[in-house]
């Protein structure tokens, strides 16, 4: 079931990624989501493997629900969110519903996981996940806008 949850969660999530309106260059989407990836599945990584924080499930369906969540779910929500805070021009009430969706997503999407017993905490919260998520959000951010930086430069983006 976690499997089927998950799959549908990311179906959709890619469908309204797909289906908005893009502010940022293909070349950064590209740039931002590998980025993501990386950052994210080593997160995870060195959590449950090295640190055994978080005890993932052995079964094969919950560990591929488990690495869909963290290679495509997670990464593709922070990517959306950096694509539609472009279009918000620094407007304080939009930027902030949109971060409060962003982290709802990606709650439900943790939910599940937990809830279906794909994975359990060990010395290990809510809280400290969405300082990661919020860690990772800037570091990303930061990253996107040197990289525009360097396709202005370049004179690929005007």
């Amino acid at each position: 079931m976690s499997l089927t949850l998950t799959f549908c969660l990311t179906m959709l999530l890619v469908i309204a990624f797909f289906s908005t309106k893009k502010h940022l260059n293909i070349l950064e989407q590209v740039f931002v989501f590998f980025l993501l990836v990386f950052i994210y599945t080593s997160f995870v990584s060195i959590i449950s493997v090295n640190l055994e924080l978080w005890e993932v499930s052995k079964r094969l369906q919950d560990l591929i629900a488990f690495r869909l969540n963290a290679v495509i779910n997670v990464p593709l929500a922070i990517l959306w969110l950096i694509d539609l805070w472009q279009a918000t021009k620094r407007n304080f009430y939009r930027g902030g519903s949109l971060l409060v969706c962003l982290f709802i997503l990606l709650y439900i999407g943790d939910y599940i996981l937990r809830f279906y017993g794909v994975y359990r905490f060990h010395a290990w919260n809510l809280v400290m996940l969405g300082m990661v998520w919020i860690l990772i959000l800037f570091i990303t951010i930061l990253a996107q806008q040197g990289f525009r930086t360097v396709l202005r430069k370049e004179g690929i983006v005007s």
